[in-house]
């Protein structure tokens, strides 16, 4: 048993005391009498393996993870932070991406050791997927987008290897085994967020979202995060209503806006079909090429399958995302041709809170505001940076897709078949 605060004086992080009291008595009292595999000298690079990391890294993974073992403040710190990121879910995504570098312990590949403790996850995976007799093939697919959570870098004029800790919190959805790859996408059946409840009209099968109340919307009809209906002219909210009989709200666009009135839809000629808190699968875009028409169409096909055949206990009424990949605008500060816009077609999109750079990280890897410098080596590089020069904004958006809409995959089906044209919208 070690006291925490022989730890942090050990490894020279008092400062971080606070941030890593939480749940060091249950670490403690589970702390294992074997080596876990993680650790292991002889054993972290079969897991790295497993996920497709970068080979290269092998050699200084291996001597990290010798000089955890070495010293005892590492090895019980190491067992704390698996514990905290795969066994407390209430642990913050915010004070994991907050923990404290190791540099005076560890030297230049400090990093390194919040790399095993991503790697802690796959045994875990591993054990879960069999349990559930998930194909070997799938299960290395799912954890391949440790490169993605990671950002696993060697930075070659500083001679060593970085990762980090911002999306650590992603792996558990893998350790958890809620988190799958299916083609080019990966998703997880979550509850609806409710930001929208949506409607099918009984004779036409025409769908139409309402907004969910509450929420300030900008006079073009999106969600600016923090803001009020008096931080800029033109500002509104939106309400709603369920009197039983009739429901009244504001109407969504297929193509993502708020439009600033009321509408009032009958039970009898409505159905719900979606509503705050209806299993969807939640979907997620890892980074990288490829992201086509038809990769993205086989993806959410190969999910319908996939989590009816192996979670027939985990159903779900479609897909749901929020992400600025969404954002309605793309189109017209990027490429309305681009595969991105293609995926949106296809979606009832929504407006999403966000921020005026949403985005900015996933494609820089920053969010630095001296817009003139940020990198412009790839088209969307470009347009981004030259977009947010101009003072433009860059937001989020976010998509639903029924399940038994996907047939219609192609055919831009909630534009054709917007509900709100049955109203004379």
């Amino acid at each position: 048993m070690m006291k925490l605060s022989e730890v942090l004086s050990a490894l020279q992080i008092a400062e971080a005391g606070e941030l890593l009291a939480p749940h060091w008595e249950d670490s403690e009292a589970t702390f294992p009498s074997e080596l876990p595999p993680f650790l292991d000298p002889d054993r972290c690079a079969a897991l790295r393996a497993f996920t497709n990391l970068q080979p290269e890294v092998d050699p200084d993974l291996v001597a990290i993870a010798r000089q955890v073992v070495a010293n005892p403040a590492l090895l019980h710190l190491a067992w704390h932070c698996h514990r905290l990121v795969y066994h407390h879910p209430e642990y913050s995504h915010a004070d994991i991406a907050r923990w404290p570098w190791l540099e005076r312990t560890l030297g230049p590949n400090h990093g390194l050791f919040y790399l095993l403790t991503a790697l802690s996850a796959v045994p875990q995976v591993q054990a879960f997927h069999a349990a559930r007799a998930i194909p070997e093939a799938i299960s290395r697919d799912t954890v391949s987008h440790y490169r993605e959570a990671m950002r696993l870098k060697w930075v070659e004029a500083e001679g060593r290897w970085t990762v980090e800790l911002h999306a650590l919190y992603w792996t558990r959805y893998h350790a958890w085994g809620d988190l799958y790859s299916c083609g080019r996408m990966e998703y997880m059946v979550r509850p609806f967020s409710g930001m929208v409840q949506a409607y099918r009209h009984r004779a036409s099968g025409q769908v139409l979202a309402l907004d969910a109340g509450g929420h300030v919307f900008t006079a073009e009809g999106y969600i600016n995060a923090g803001e009020t209906v008096d931080s800029r002219p033109g500002n509104w909210e939106s309400r709603f209503e369920d009197r039983g009989d009739t429901v009244v709200g504001v109407p969504i666009r297929a193509t993502g806006q708020a439009i600033n009135t009321l509408v009032e839809l009958k039970r009898g000629e409505w159905d719900p079909v979606l509503k705050k808190g209806d299993p969807v699968l939640d979907t997620h875009i890892p980074a990288g090429g490829g992201f086509t028409p038809d990769k993205c169409e086989h993806s959410m096909r190969l999910a319908v399958d996939f989590f009816r055949q192996f979670f027939p206990d985990r159903p779900f009424v479609g897909f749901a995302c929020g992400s600025w990949i969404l954002d309605p605008e793309i189109r017209n500060w990027y490429d309305p041709q681009s595969n991105m816009v293609k995926w949106m077609d296809e979606l009832y999109l929504f407006p999403y809170p966000s921020g005026p750079r949403t985005g900015m990280f996933f494609v820089f890897g920053s969010d630095r505001t001296d817009y003139a410098n940020l990198p412009r080596d790839t088209s969307l590089r470009r347009a981004m940076a030259d977009h947010l020069q101009a003072g433009g904004y860059c937001r989020a958006g976010g998509m639903f897709l029924l399940t038994e809409d996907l047939e219609y995959y192609g055919s831009q089906w909630y534009r054709r078949n917007w509900g709100g044209e049955l109203l004379g919208l």
